[in-house]
């Protein structure tokens, strides 16, 4: 039960806590405590109210006081509950024509109406025709605390989607209880409006949560008015010539067949359909924004951008396709939904083919990174996401390979074979290993090395079962070696064991030489495998300092003898324990230069 708190009352302690169920028991001389469950919840006591009488606090039922105990029987109080919502046509033949509240209001309950809810769209079952308006509803209230006056409800009025804007609605002139009329036994609050007081718009009621109706939180719901209408089309409730016609052939008579309650033609709710009905549909027209609106109360979620992948291109190639991705659940209505494209960051201009557009291009004026930023907007709520975009000085960089090409041209194998591979039809293509342990080189031309080189490449990884069971591997290597094969490089290792993966990133002096980890991390499995991912290296030539990036976050920093400075070749080495359908390691995008890279 927790700690308990010792208050005196009437030259005794008594031994009490706040609490939601049961009594609570506490022996004095030990300490002990100990609770009964009750069915439900119980009112809980504070403080103040432990020092009153017992007698006048109506949640203790006894309490009983010697010299070895205190207990408190707390009253079992269920939590109160909106249990019916209905909307009766007051004043009318069905309830003998009383405009007061009284038993005879039940005959004329619209049995084939029901109130409209939070997160619904409003359909003909939620508003009525009646010619007198919105003139009776009805709220039955399960273990209704005390009797509730006008202040424990709001009321506004309005046609349009936003109830937040609507306008207060009139008050009712009487509310009322009839204990045990509600449904199941609940005790039935009726509300009475003046005879079109509020007619030809929605009415949205809010039952405050109060001591007087006990509710833990409020409760809303809607009713609408469209005197006229019969409900002949779904998608509107416009008051039209065609209703009219409606009522001149569907007639009825109080000596012959009378209409019933749920009649869409009797519009006075006499049990007659007659001229009369007619002339009201025709005195109450309503087209577009005059008719009643079937407003939507579904809570508008945000749409979702996505900019789609970083990519990087060389000038003088300056324009970059963008591939944006927008979904949105169509709220507010009508839709409204904008995309926008805006550079957030670049060191020069760019130009957008359709701005509006979710695909559309960008056209750089000058080399460098840039961000864009890819905004969906439906009017109310909004969602972004940015794309990094490398424009490419080729100047500064002296060796580029995306195999995009579909060839292997300048690459010369040295162990296993290879071969271009394009990734589940994506644009674009791979390099592949087709055997267990595949090597091959390539040579550089002219490299003049800065003081800093950027080296980037991108590996994809696919997942699956090891073949020969137990736990499976993948792992590569891209070194920069001189004529005699001595360099530096890094090494990504993929480890499969139970359907995980982590990449390790680590530098190397020679194949099968010592290696110093730089730094591991987990890397959740895309069972697709479409994760490819981007490294990085920034050598400083100038302090012998290589670090390693994944991803675009740094691994760490090592340092590397001074003999490596110079490199003239680059050398790939991907070997993977299981190949084919059973998951492969593809290396693409191999680019190095004397500024930064990128993507």
């Amino acid at each position: 039960m927790g700690n308990y708190t010792v208050t005196n009352y009437g030259g005794r302690n008594i031994y009490w806590r706040e609490f939601t169920e049961g009594y609570v028991y506490v022996n004095p001389s030990t300490g002990n405590v100990a609770s009964i469950p009750l069915p439900g919840p119980c009112k809980q006591l504070s403080h103040a109210t432990i020092n009153d009488d017992p007698a006048t606090f109506p949640e203790v039922t006894s309490i009983s006081l010697d010299s070895h105990r205190a207990a408190i029987l707390l009253k079992y109080s269920p939590p109160s509950a909106v249990v019916g919502r209905d909307v009766f046509y007051n004043n009318c033949y069905f309830d003998g024509n009383d405009p007061a509240a009284n038993a005879a209001d039940d005959a004329a309950i619209a049995t084939d109406k029901t109130a409209l809810l939070p997160n619904q769209v409003a359909t003909f079952a939620n508003y009525t025709s009646y010619a007198r308006g919105i003139n009776g509803v009805m709220v039955d209230i399960e273990n209704l605390s005390a009797t509730p006056t006008v202040a424990d409800f709001t009321f506004k009025v309005g046609n349009d989607n936003i109830p937040s804007g609507w306008a207060t609605a009139p008050a009712p002139t009487s509310v009322t209880v009839r204990p045990g009329a509600g449904a199941s036994g609940s005790d039935r609050v009726t509300l009475i409006w003046p005879d079109n007081a509020v007619e030809k718009q929605w009415l949205e009621v809010t039952v405050l949560a109060t001591a007087n109706t006990g509710l833990i939180d409020p409760d809303v719901f809607y009713l609408g008015n469209a005197i006229g209408e019969t409900g002949n089309s779904p998608s509107d409730a416009e008051v039209t010539p065609t209703d009219e016609v409606g009522v001149r052939n569907n007639s009825h008579t109080l000596s012959g067949t009378p209409a019933a309650i749920d009649d869409v033609y009797d519009f006075n709710r006499d049990r007659k359909v007659s001229p009369t009905d007619q002339i009201i549909c025709r005195n109450n027209g309503t087209s577009g924004p005059t008719a009643l609106q079937l407003i939507v109360l579904v809570v508008n979620q945000a749409p979702t951008a996505d900019a789609g992948p970083d990519d990087a291109i060389i000038l003088p190639t300056n324009t970059a396709s963008l591939d944006g991705t927008v979904s949105d659940d169509g709220y507010p209505l009508p839709p409204t939904l904008t995309t926008t494209w805006s550079k957030i960051s670049g060191p020069g201009g760019v130009i957008f083919g359709n701005s509006s557009a979710v695909d559309t291009t960008a056209t750089f004026s000058a080399a460098g990174p840039y961000v864009l930023q890819l905004e969906a907007d439906d009017g109310e709520l909004s969602d972004s996401d940015t794309v990094q975009i490398d424009v490419i000085d080729p100047t500064g960089m002296f060796f580029a390979d995306d195999f995009d090409d579909n060839n292997l041209d300048g690459w010369t194998t040295l162990v296993g074979s290879f071969e271009t591979y394009q990734f589940l039809a994506e644009p674009g293509y791979e390099v592949h290993p087709l055997v267990y342990d595949s090597r091959m080189r390539v040579d550089l031309t002219n490299p003049s090395l800065s003081d800093t080189v950027y080296i980037s490449f991108k590996i994809r990884h696919t997942y699956g079962a090891y073949p020969g069971g137990g736990t499976g591997y993948k792992q590569g290597r891209i070194w920069l070696v001189n004529d005699a094969g001595d360099g530096f490089g890094l090494l990504f290792a993929l480890v499969r064991t139970g359907g995980s993966g982590a990449l390790e990133l680590m530098t190397t002096t020679g194949d099968g030489a010592t290696e110093t980890t730089v730094g591991a991390f987990s890397d959740t499995p895309d069972p697709g495998g479409y994760d490819l991912k981007q490294v990085e290296l920034v050598y400083n030539r100038v302090t012998d300092q290589v670090e390693c990036f994944y991803e675009g976050a740094s691994m760490g920093t090592v340092g590397l003898s001074s003999s490596y400075r110079d490199f003239t070749r680059v050398v790939v080495y991907l070997k993977t324990a299981y190949d084919g359908s059973n998951g492969q390691l593809n290396i693409d995008d191999i680019r190095i230069a004397n500024t930064s890279v990128g993507g």
